[in-house]
């Protein structure tokens, strides 16, 4: 088996590390989930990739919605990182988008609210705190996970995301409103230009280790469940190195993502977490990537496609799909 030469990391990876830093004026700091969205904007130009990206009120890029959930609303929040958020995609492209119109066009029992929480560059660390932080509030009836990609990336300075100390909220909200003055900008892209040395990423340690993979996401399982939530957990495709690399070939980006997905399908069995494992679907498909060689992570929108259709049969075989009134019956019960 031959290890095809690709690279594990994108050109910019302290903006995968750190998008805050290269970004001030798209992203505030925060002391708990290290950063989120400024609410209220649209992102446009080259924001890393070319596209037009609408964060709402919530910090979410999605339309308008209100933190409480309306009354006789099943609502479901796609939690996960970059391919959920919908990267290099128009905003109906992305797949908790096209869930929603696939619940309008087949008119489920209850009136539907899917809502795309996915952040870039989030790991399921600090998807389990955005879980208990910011989505609870939302009162979700169904919740889907999709995190792993950012989680095997190297940790900055070798310090896991757990281990990872930021000052103060109050300092913090001190930086982003100077993250507002084009002086502050400057000096911040020039101080992560610095930081960009590639010794200061150190190899092996990676932003969440396989075994606090896992307990991150037996975590959200369990505040899921107290909460009286259901949870879908989603695996993590990457393009077909057969279709593009030939067979016979394999590279660390692709068995550092299997290793993920084996610790998540683990869970299925150990923990009985209910698994869609998209991953498969994605095998020896050669047309959900468009720069598969430069971009192996993000699907194109027929991978968006695809996702969402996947889920859509899940849910509603698997009757996770419920009128409000009988999910309260069941609640109840």
């Amino acid at each position: 088996m031959k290890l095809a030469k690709v690279s594990p990391k994108l050109d910019n990876l302290h903006f995968l590390l750190n998008p805050e830093l290269n970004y001030p004026q798209f992203f505030q700091r925060d002391h708990d989930l290290f950063w989120r969205f400024k609410p209220k904007q649209v992102i446009r130009g080259n924001f890393m990739v070319e596209g037009v990206y609408q964060i709402n009120s919530l910090g979410l890029r999605d339309k308008e919605v209100s933190e409480k959930k309306p009354a006789g609303v099943f609502r479901l929040v796609c939690l996960g990182n970059s391919n959920t958020f919908g990267w290099r995609q128009k905003q109906e492209q992305a797949y908790p988008q096209q869930l929603q119109k696939l619940f309008e066009a087949n008119r489920p029992l209850a009136k539907m609210e899917v809502i795309n929480g996915g952040i870039t560059g989030y790991s399921s660390f600090q998807g389990k705190i955005f879980l208990k932080k910011k989505i609870l509030k939302m009162e979700p009836d169904l919740v889907t996970i999709n995190y792993g990609w950012n989680d095997l990336l190297p940790a900055k300075f070798g310090i896991p995301d757990k281990d990872q100390k930021l000052p103060s909220q109050w300092v913090l909200n001190l930086q982003n409103l100077l993250s507002q003055t084009t002086l502050y900008q400057l000096l911040k892209s020039l101080w992560v230009g610095k930081l960009s040395k590639p010794q200061l990423v150190r190899k092996g340690v990676s932003r969440v280790s396989l075994t606090d993979y896992q307990q991150n996401l037996i975590e959200i399982e369990r505040i899921c469940r107290e909460n009286k939530i259901p949870v879908l957990f989603l695996t993590n495709p990457v393009a077909s190195i057969e279709a593009y690399w030939g067979p016979g070939k394999t590279s660390l980006v692709h068995l550092m993502n299997r290793a993920y997905n084996n610790a998540l399908k683990e869970l299925s069995q150990t923990h009985k977490l209910d698994v869609l494992d998209v991953a498969a679907l994605f095998l020896h498909r050669g047309d959900l990537y468009d720069e598969p060689r430069t971009d192996y992570i993000h699907y194109n929108v027929l991978g968006h496609n695809l996702i969402a259709q996947s889920l859509h049969d899940y849910l509603v075989t698997n009757r996770l799909v419920l009128s409000t009134a009988n999910r309260s019956l069941i609640q109840g019960l």
